[in-house]
């Protein structure tokens, strides 16, 4: 499998994951909990497979996606409208899973600050204040060291090299920070 698709099959897995460890409602439209993904905004493919996980983990729960860092009013104003949405829908709750590699970059900082979790802002020359919400808040934690993290970087270092003893994996990582 393609080190792609494999993390998008390995986000739905891991949504499905978070929501078994919850306790289910006995039926999900009576739930006063609701799931909230997370994740930067990236091309069609991006987002499309996004959705498509979060779809294949057939949450029992109202649930919404999130595309952005948070660092414009437009963004502010959607992570607003998707919390709204949540909250109209009579959730006490809502679980926020996010997409990222590390729970120590700007991006995090700026959700949890964005959400009322946090009082620090992650991007310090950006002048945006959290968020209105009437709910619990509840930031999951981000990939950090996952070993289904490990296993796809592996799979997709095993794909291109072609002489192992003879070669150096670096790994950069595409961001803000």
């Amino acid at each position: 499998m393609k080190p792609f698709l494999k993390s998008l099959a390995a986000t739905g897995f891991g949504l499905s994951l978070l929501v078994s460890s919850m306790a289910r409602p006995a039926r999900a439209e009576e739930s006063d909990i609701a799931v909230l993904v997370m994740a930067q905004s990236g091309n069609s493919l991006w987002t499309k497979g996004i959705k498509k996980a979060v779809k294949a983990a057939n949450l029992p729960y109202p649930n919404r996606v999130f595309f952005g860092v948070g660092d414009t009013l437009q963004r502010q104003q959607e992570l607003q409208s998707a919390v709204a949405d949540l909250e109209g829908r009579g959730v006490h709750t809502i679980y926020v899973v996010p997409l990222l590699i590390s729970s120590y970059s700007e991006v995090a900082r700026q959700w949890r600050y964005l959400l009322g979790v946090d009082i620090q802002a992650g991007f310090m020359n950006v002048p945006l204040f959290p968020i209105s919400k009437h709910t619990t808040i509840k930031f999951m934690e981000t990939l950090n060291d996952s070993t289904v993290v490990v296993e796809i970087l592996l799979d997709r270092i095993r794909d291109i090299s072609s002489d192992p003893s003879q070669e150096t994996v670096i790994i950069v990582r595409r961001g803000r920070e």
